[in-house]
């Protein structure tokens, strides 16, 4: 449970824009083999 909380805050420390960046590039990741 502890670690569940830190990689929370971790990732509340993580800019949202930097986080859709993310998700953008593991979507066309996915899309693209």
């Amino acid at each position: 449970m502890k670690n569940n909380t830190e990689m929370k805050s971790a990732l509340d420390l993580v800019p949202s824009n930097l986080l859709k960046k993310l998700e953008k590039a593991h979507l066309s990741a996915l899309s693209n083999p």
